[in-house]
């Protein structure tokens, strides 16, 4: 035996034991034989059951069953096994029927130098015949695989001859799509039928198609057997297949494609042309896209912002509790709604009505976060000016109550003072001595000049209310101006109290208007005479600097409780210590409304002896060097 020889698994039926080693004996020349011995049919059932085998060697006539009858049970078997028949007694004839029952060859005992050439043979020609059945099975395998595949596709596909355009193959998808069979497609020429005109017209079109290993033309479309138009995407590639060109043509429906398209431009264009911001982040706050209008309001551009946070428009303004409760909101996956102080690029501040929300995916995990933004800040201006407006009404309605009730009062009295002066001296002219006479005269004056006072503060009131003050600048000799409204108080005064007049340049003139500047001065002075003990001193100051005037009165009187400080200066409103002192309530209001018509302020203080100085701040206009001269 030799090592190199190759493995032989015999099979051997025979009935001689003698025979059967010398035909072992011819096969170790060139084989490493492995061999069983049967001779009954049952034996060489089991035997091959029992396998596995490279060839059978087989007695033609034996004592139990013949040659033929072991080919039946090997045949039977389903093995693909070299039946071999070696025998001494069997004739030309008998070969020859063993050889059309399917026996490969066979050998006389007298001749086994044959032997192992038959068994060579034959065992090539069995590992021929095994690789051909593994590439049948396997060719019938892909060819299985590729109709499976070809017609599960969810495109449609077709399959033609790329020289002669004949269609070799359609797959159901694409018969689905035309409403044909495949007959009515296989063999016909491409080109001659109407479901593929718009695909390809003609036959330069099929011969540009000839030129490309590939190409996609979506703009087009399939007509069906019914003459509906479906929008297809139609991809060509070109293959050899057996040294014949082939054309694969995919034909993909694009038709729910073409809507969700339509449908996601339309509602980009929505959101793009929102008359409110949008905007769109990453979870970790990074802008991916804001619209138009987001740009509008905030005067950034879309490249200036995209990777950038949201805190570029943070003004420092808005609490940080706002964006706590913000980012706690959204990241439990709510909407948080709210109104954000914000920065333009431009640094003007505006407000935002906002609302953020997280974009959910299909297993509910958050992937971005979409705020929706309105910049309120006209809208809460027009609400505030709405809003002071009605303030402002309620203030009118109340003041015109107060008015109704302050003059009913204030005008009866010295009305029923002058009324029964009046009388007086209309009943008992004769009767009143001269001095009396002269009293009541003056009575009637007085109440008739106090009344018009009031009449004049409220006529003014109004007009202040209305806008229809207007000022008038002149240059004035500024304290010359003043001493002379001190010197007419002081004689109204009939000199009971005590005037004093001081400034910083005498000689100075300004601009200024002098009839607003009368009345404030006059008011003053008035009040200080009113509200201040007889002999007591009234001081007027006077000083200027570039930029500003500033007169101060100041008196020794009753002064102003602190209580009343903050609405002395509101129409109707008196000091509540002024006892019987009588007064309307207006002069204060109107002071300072004519110190804002000469854009200027008006404040009180309290002096060390308990009375009120009111200091009044005018700014100094510019004028002509000739008026100041």
């Amino acid at each position: 035996m030799n090592a190199k020889n190759p493995p032989l698994r015999c099979l051997h039926v025979e009935d001689s034991e003698d025979d059967a080693r010398l035909i072992l004996r011819s096969l170790q020349s060139a084989f490493d034989v492995t061999s069983t011995r049967v001779e009954t049919a049952e034996a060489l059932r089991t035997a091959l059951a029992g396998g596995p085998w490279d060839i059978v060697l087989c007695d033609y006539r034996m004592p139990h069953f013949s040659g033929l009858d072991a080919l039946a049970v090997v045949q039977a078997s389903g093995l693909d096994l070299p039946f071999i028949i070696v025998s001494g007694k069997v004739g030309e004839e008998a070969a020859v029927v063993a050889m059309r029952a399917g026996a490969h060859d066979y050998v006389m005992k007298d001749s086994l130098a044959r032997l192992v050439p038959v068994v060579e043979r034959e065992l090539n020609f069995a590992a021929s015949r095994h690789a051909r059945r593994l590439a049948d099975a396997e060719f019938f395998a892909s060819e299985v695989r590729y109709r499976r595949l070809f017609d599960s596709a969810v495109d449609g596909i077709l399959v033609v001859n790329a020289d002669s355009g004949t269609i070799l193959d359609a797959n159901c998808a694409l018969l689905e799509q035309l409403g044909l069979a495949r007959e009515q497609l296989v063999g016909l020429k491409i080109g001659t039928l109407p479901y593929f005109q718009a695909l390809i017209p003609d036959d330069a079109a099929f011969a540009a198609l000839q030129g490309q290993l590939c190409s996609l033309r979506d703009d087009s479309h399939l007509i069906t057997a019914t003459g509906q138009q479906l929008a297809v995407e139609f991809v060509t590639s070109l293959y050899i297949v057996d040294e014949h060109r082939m054309m694969q043509c995919n034909i993909r429906d694009i038709r729910a494609r073409l809507a969700t398209t339509a449908q996601l431009r339309k509602l980009s264009t929505i959101i793009e042309q929102a008359p409110m911001s949008v905007v769109i982040t990453d979870l970790t706050g990074s802008i991916e896209y804001v619209n138009q209008r987001f740009c509008t309001v905030t005067g950034y551009t879309l490249a200036e912002v995209l990777g950038k946070n949201p805190r570029i428009l943070n003004s420092g303004k808005t609490p940080l509790e706002v964006y706590r409760d913000l980012w706690t909101t959204i990241l439990r996956g709510a909407p948080w709604n709210g109104e954000l102080l914000n920065r333009k690029k431009n640094g003007e501040l505006y407000l935002e009505s906002v609302v953020i929300a997280p974009v959910m995916d299909a297993h509910g995990q958050a992937t971005h976060y979409f705020a929706m933004k309105d910049d309120v800040t006209a809208q809460r201006r027009i609400v505030a000016e709405t809003e002071a407006l009605l303030t402002r009404e309620r203030e009118m309605s109340a003041m015109k109550s107060r008015f109704i009730a302050v003059t009913s009062h204030e005008f009866r009295t010295p009305m029923a003072a002058a009324m029964a002066s009046a009388d007086l001296l209309h009943n008992h002219f004769d009767r009143i001595l001269p001095a009396k006479r002269e009293e009541l005269f003056d009575r009637i004056n007085s109440s008739l000049c106090r009344m018009t006072r009031m009449l004049d503060e409220l006529l003014f009131l109004n007009r202040i209310e209305a806008s229809r003050v207007e000022v008038r600048l002149a240059a004035l000799d500024l304290c010359d101006f003043i001493q002379g409204t001190i010197e007419e108080i002081r004689l109204g005064d009939h000199e009971a109290h005590r005037f004093e007049f001081a400034a910083t340049d005498p000689a100075l003139r300004v601009l200024s208007d002098s009839d607003l500047l009368h009345h404030i001065l006059s008011n003053l002075l008035s009040n200080a005479v009113r509200y201040s003990a007889a002999d007591s001193v009234i001081t007027t100051h006077l000083a200027l600097t570039p930029e500003q005037i500033r007169i101060s009165v100041e008196d020794h009187g009753i002064g102003v409780p602190e209580a009343d400080r903050e609405r002395i200066f509101e129409p109707f409103e008196r000091g509540s210590n002024v006892g019987d002192i009588k007064g309307t309530g207006l002069g204060l209001n109107i002071v300072k409304r004519m110190c804002g018509l000469l854009g200027g302020t008006i404040a009180h203080e309290k002096t060390p002896s308990g009375g009120s100085r009111f200091v009044v701040l005018l700014p100094r206009p510019a004028g002509p060097a000739s008026l100041l001269s």
